[in-house]
């Protein structure tokens, strides 16, 4: 057994499309098998076919009653456009393996248990069965559960409600001797996966989606408005609404679907990286704006005759740098450096040649002074 879920809006479109034919012509005899003691009192309940407009209308307003009589609304925002939408129906389908069915008691007692294990079991339900349709003749029912609490009004939690759904019916399925089955094994043996599309061309296509997606973003900006599914398709990128969220895919190649929350990310990341490259050029012109500029002592003899060539009213002063120049050179040769230098000059000064001035010096023992 593995579940199905979708928000949405309207209890009575629900009801209508579970009542219909289906997108395929394959609901047949849909049938009320079970529901909420505010929808039927369990001691009087009894299976009721829905195909009548009179029986879908009674069964609308009764899954409908508390959200009208407290006059609130959940809502649930939009992936793909941010808005914040209606959403306080919640629409589950539990499908059973191929080959196996359930006792119209068996799915009473299942769906009673999964309600209870979703802790929706203070909200309005129905769960309507078709039998054994669709192209693999699986054999499933549709839970519709309003998620406005009868009693409080408060709206009941979906937060995680797929893992939920999950563990409910695995244990369903341990109780009642059916199969576990994981996310894409609900189809027909037969039917192999699809292959997981190389990294390498995953990530390519997602280049690609990135760049038509900014196209058509800069598209509807240009033209003062939001950008709209009809642009991505103007560009060859197709969005699809799933459970899980959005996912596009280029028209030419629908097999690589890629996360809208993947683009935004990267286009994201783009922005972020140009941003920065932005920044530190802006900071590198900044600070050499700031940096002063070197004055004519500091320039060489080549840059002083360029600057002679170009201002030849500057001669005498340009002159008058270079002497200073030349003076300040000749004073780093004489002025000592290092210690070594400072010793040198130091025994020079002792030698013969430069005596010592100044200062105290020993008398002369044979000048006779002192005897």
């Amino acid at each position: 057994m593995i579940p199905n879920i979708t928000r949405g809006g309207s209890v009575a479109g629900v009801i209508a499309y579970l009542a219909g034919p289906g997108n395929e012509n394959e609901h047949e005899h849909p049938e009320l098998l079970m529901a909420s003691p505010g929808v039927v009192a369990e001691s009087a309940f009894r299976v009721v076919p829905i195909e009548s407009k009179r029986n879908q209308k009674w069964l609308t307003n009764a899954i409908d009653a508390p959200r009208i009589a407290w006059g609130r609304n959940v809502r649930q925002r939009d992936k793909t456009t941010g808005e914040m939408n209606d959403a306080h129906v919640w629409h589950c389908s539990l499908t059973l393996a191929p080959g196996e069915q359930l006792t119209p008691a068996q799915w009473q007692q299942a769906g009673r248990q999964f309600v209870k294990a979703m802790k929706y079991d203070a909200c309005e339900w129905a769960m309507v069965r078709h039998g054994k349709t669709g192209r693999d003749q699986l054999e499933h029912v549709h839970l519709v559960v309003n998620l406005v609490q009868t009693e409080s009004g408060k709206p009941a939690s979906v937060h995680n409600d797929y893992s939920r759904a999950q563990a409910a019916c695995a244990k369903l399925s341990r109780q009642l001797g059916l199969t576990e089955l994981q996310g894409q094994q609900r189809h027909l043996p037969e039917r192999e996966r699809r292959p997981t599309a190389p990294r390498r061309l995953r990530q390519g296509v997602r280049h690609e989606i990135v760049q038509r997606f900014e196209r058509a973003e800069h598209a509807a900006a240009a033209a003062g408005r939001q950008m709209t599914v009809e642009d991505l398709a103007a560009v060859g990128v197709a969005q699809r609404i799933t459970r899980r969220g959005s996912t596009l895919a280029l028209a030419e190649r629908r097999d690589v679907a890629v996360p809208l929350s993947d683009i935004n990310a990267r286009i994201d990341e783009d922005n972020a990286a140009i941003k920065h490259e932005q920044d530190l050029a802006a900071v590198e012109q900044t600070r050499q704006q700031q940096a002063p500029a070197p004055s004519p002592q500091e320039l060489s003899n080549a840059q002083l005759d360029e600057l002679l060539a170009s201002h030849p009213e500057m001669a005498e002063e340009i002159e008058g740098y270079r002497a200073l120049q030349e003076a300040q050179r000749l004073t780093r040769i004489s002025t000592p450096t290092t210690i070594e230098d400072a010793r040198a000059a130091g025994n020079a000064e002792d030698s013969p040649e430069h005596p010592r001035t100044g200062g105290y010096q020993p008398p002369d023992r044979d000048s006779g002074i002192g005897r």
